[in-house]
């Protein structure tokens, strides 16, 4: 699982560093041997990804979403990218969404992983894998 976050998040912070601003879609298409499992990327609305916390998340700041189901042989990845108005907002959101039991992690400076799940935040960006 550490190896396939830290895979993941050099990805996605490389995508980050090459796509303008502007850009409508910031998960990676694949990342090393993890494609998207559907083709493309999850079309679900936001209350169905965000589940009961959909209402929280908005009061943080939240200003859209994106999510993806990634596959390769031997397991499933679902990753949920949270942009929120500005870096406040995503640090609130992850906190809010952090377990209690969801050691920090070194990944970035806000960032915390457990054996089966991953926040991080990266700018404005709430990553949810």
């Amino acid at each position: 699982m550490r190896r396939t976050l830290f895979t993941f998040v050099f990805a996605f912070l490389s995508a980050l560093s090459v796509r303008p601003a502007s850009a409508q879609s910031v998960l990676p298409p694949a990342f090393g041997s993890w494609h998207p499992a559907f083709g493309t990327i999850v079309t679900e609305s936001f209350e169905q990804a965000a589940g009961t916390n959909a209402s929280i998340i908005r009061e943080y700041g939240f200003e859209a979403f994106e999510q993806c189901v990634y596959s390769k042989a031997n397991g499933v990845l679902r990753v949920t990218l949270y942009r929120m108005v500005d870096p406040t907002a995503a640090y609130g959101a992850f906190t809010f969404l952090r377990s209690a039991g969801m050691p920090a992690s070194d990944l970035t400076k806000y960032a915390a992983v457990s054996k089966d799940r991953a926040l991080i935040v990266v700018g404005n960006l709430l990553l949810d894998v």
